[in-house]
């Protein structure tokens, strides 16, 4: 094997493509992270909504926030 058939086609330094490899990786760890945190916050925010649903029904408040009327129904 001579020098020339050592490098690839595109004369890719294999230092720089294992340095841009490790940053990919990197970056796709930080996403997963960032995405279990949003998960997380989304299954906290689903049980306030249900909290706060469950104390307005409670209440005898409607979901728009305004308070029931003597005799008026639901909608």
């Amino acid at each position: 094997m001579t020098a020339e058939n050592t490098s690839n086609s595109r004369d890719i330094d294999p230092r720089e493509f294992a340095q841009t490899w490790k940053t990919l990786q990197e970056g796709e760890h930080r996403a997963d992270e960032i995405e279990n945190k949003l998960d997380t916050m989304e299954e906290k925010m689903a049980i306030l909504l249900e909290q706060v649903e469950r104390l307005q029904r409670e209440a005898g408040i409607d979901r728009y926030l305004s308070p029931k009327k003597e005799g008026e129904e639901k909608q």
